[in-house]
């Protein structure tokens, strides 16, 4: 396989994970809401980490990831029109980098089911 673009798809996900975990401390968790929030992304977080190692996190982890970055960066667009880009750029290049990465391992994914017989080279019939 693409053994280049798996270990940098890898590493999108090491690196987005550390800097979800990093930004969680931001805000102060005056309400239950922000505390739920805070904790689903520190969840997210920690599987983005494991996924490094774990193979079968890794699909789950990228698919979670995705979800909750686009949902902030929507939520913060949709309060903020004019502002909206500004305040989650760095959010936006975090989703830019999971989708790349889900992408390549996707693509992986497939290979794999492929060689195995899973999936055929063709249609028949």
């Amino acid at each position: 396989m693409y053994d280049a673009l798996h270990r940098v798809a890898l590493a999108a996900l090491f690196i987005v994970g550390l800097v979800t975990l990093a930004g969680l401390g931001q805000h102060a968790a005056d309400s239950v809401a922000v505390q739920h929030q805070q904790l689903l992304l520190a969840i997210v977080a920690a599987a983005l980490l494991a996924a490094a190692w774990l193979p079968g996190v890794r699909l789950p982890a990228v698919a979670a990831g995705i979800v909750a970055k686009a949902s902030l960066v929507a939520v913060v667009w949709a309060a903020d029109p004019g502002n909206g880009l500004a305040a989650t750029a760095s959010e936006v290049l975090q989703l830019l980098a999971l989708l790349i990465a889900g992408a390549i391992l996707l693509a992986e994914a497939r290979l794999e089911a492929r060689w195995n017989g899973v999936l055929p080279l063709r249609q028949e019939g």
